[in-house]
């Protein structure tokens, strides 16, 4: 009788494994590591679509995106809107989640942020991206605001 008690499980737990698959497989892409990493990276811990896409000159902003949306819906990332939004400012900064920094840490990927941070620093940034960085605007993962206090 305990059997069908088990096969009654084994469904969500496969349900489970292919989530955490998916969300595996979904910071592993080379591009989706890149991302998170380099949202990570910077000194506010948010980044734009468009600072990432001056970031990653090898693709296009559709796939930044793509890859964006994908990485939210699996819970590694989320949108966050500026409290006061400005004109000429993105209207959206994605952050990592709590739930994606514990991932990339159990994969052992989350030591590499301090160089990555130290090679951002040194990124020469174009006019209109210093205008976004310097924005006193942008919005804080709320893992941020905590280590701030």
């Amino acid at each position: 009788m305990s059997d069908s008690n088990n096969s009654d499980d084994a469904p969500s737990d496969r349900e489970g494994d292919t989530e955490e698959r998916d969300r595996l497989q979904s910071v592993l892409d080379p591009d989706g590591l890149g991302l998170i990493q380099q949202i990570l990276s910077h000194d506010s811990g948010v980044l734009s679509a468009e600072e990432l896409a001056f970031r990653n000159t090898d693709l296009d902003e559709g796939a930044i995106e793509e890859t964006l949306q994908r990485l939210a819906a699996d819970g590694i990332i989320q949108a966050l809107e500026p409290e006061y939004p400005q004109p000429d400012h993105p209207d959206v900064y994605w952050a990592v989640t709590e739930d994606g920094i514990e991932l990339l840490k159990h994969l052992g990927v989350y030591s590499e942020i301090c160089v990555l941070s130290a090679a951002d620093d040194a990124l020469l940034r174009t006019e209109r991206i210093k205008q976004i960085e310097n924005s006193d605007h942008r919005p804080k993962p709320d893992w941020y605001k905590s280590i701030q206090s």
